[in-house]
């Protein structure tokens, strides 16, 4: 019974933390500015022709802008999604895409917002299954302070 209720809060506090602490905005035709984190589809062609630089079957790319013109992005490299549900992160590694290898570019940016809850839905989480573990444990009163020896 007491495992259940643990993987019941454990999955509530997993639940708060899905929506993550980023945010997703489409970029357009816009350049982006060097530093700029951004996520990335890659077209057939553009797999196909990127194939040898980040790997055979991607279709999803995270980088940090490095350099970017009209025609072409320079990423740091942080991940490469794969067809077959293979995830590979980088170590930032330079790549260099062709602009049109590359669709529907987005920005990926920490949200405070959702930061701030996220912790908050970990603290709650936390000291809800604290309390638990205490009462399954018998009740054990919190004393704080010191035990007397006497």
């Amino acid at each position: 019974m007491m495992h259940s209720q643990v993987r019941r809060i454990t999955a509530v506090v997993l639940l708060g933390t899905v929506g993550g602490c980023f945010v997703q905005q489409p970029i357009g035709l816009v350049v982006p500015a060097p530093q700029t984190r951004i996520v990335a589809q890659l077209t057939d062609l553009g797999s196909a022709q990127m194939a040898n630089a980040v790997g055979p079957g991607a279709y999803e790319v995270e980088g940090d802008v490095y350099v970017a013109t009209a025609d072409t992005l320079k990423l740091l490299m942080r991940r490469v999604e794969q067809r077959g549900g293979i995830s590979t992160t980088w170590k930032q590694e330079l790549v260099s895409f062709p602009r049109a290898s590359l669709t529907g570019l987005t920005e990926k940016r920490l949200s405070k917002g959702r930061s701030w809850f996220t912790a908050g839905v970990i603290v709650g989480g936390v000291v809800l299954l604290s309390k638990f573990l205490r009462a399954a444990a018998g009740g054990i009163p919190d004393r704080g302070g010191t035990i007397d020896p006497s």
